[in-house]
C-alpha cells in the first residue's frame, strides 16, 4: 500500500465490549488502532457530552478525553496531550481521525 493511503488510514475502533454509546453514564469499550498504534478507548455520553479515556497498548498510560456531540460526530480533547479525536458511529464501532499535539493526523 502506497505511504499515502496509509496517511489517509483513519482511526478505526471495533467494539470490544460494553453498551452502546447512546446509554447515558454507561461506558464503552473499543478497540482499534490509530496509524500502526493498537489503541483502546473508554467512552461514556451524558447529554452531549463525552469524557473517557484512550491508551496506546505499548505503553498503557491512560490519556483523558472529553468533549461534545457535534450531530452524529463526536469532537474529542485531551487535557493532558492536546490530542483530539473525531468519532462517528461505524456499524457497532466507531470511526474517525485522531490528530496528535504536534498535528499529525491518523
Amino acid at each position: 500500500m502506497p505511504f499515502q493511503a496509509l496517511r489517509r488510514i483513519v482511526l478505526a475502533l471495533i467494539l470490544a465490549t460494553g453498551p452502546a454509546l447512546a446509554l447515558a453514564d454507561e461506558a464503552a469499550t473499543y478497540q482499534g488502532v490509530a496509524g500502526a498504534a493498537r489503541i483502546v478507548v473508554t467512552l461514556s455520553e451524558a447529554d452531549g457530552d463525552a469524557y473517557g479515556t484512550y491508551f496506546y497498548e505499548s505503553t498503557r498510560r491512560d490519556i483523558d478525553l472529553r468533549g461534545k456531540r457535534r450531530g452524529p460526530v463526536l469532537q474529542l480533547r485531551s487535557e493532558i496531550t492536546g490530542d483530539r479525536l473525531s468519532l462517528s458511529r461505524s456499524g457497532a464501532g466507531l470511526s474517525g481521525q485522531l490528530t496528535t499535539a504536534k498535528g499529525r493526523t491518523m
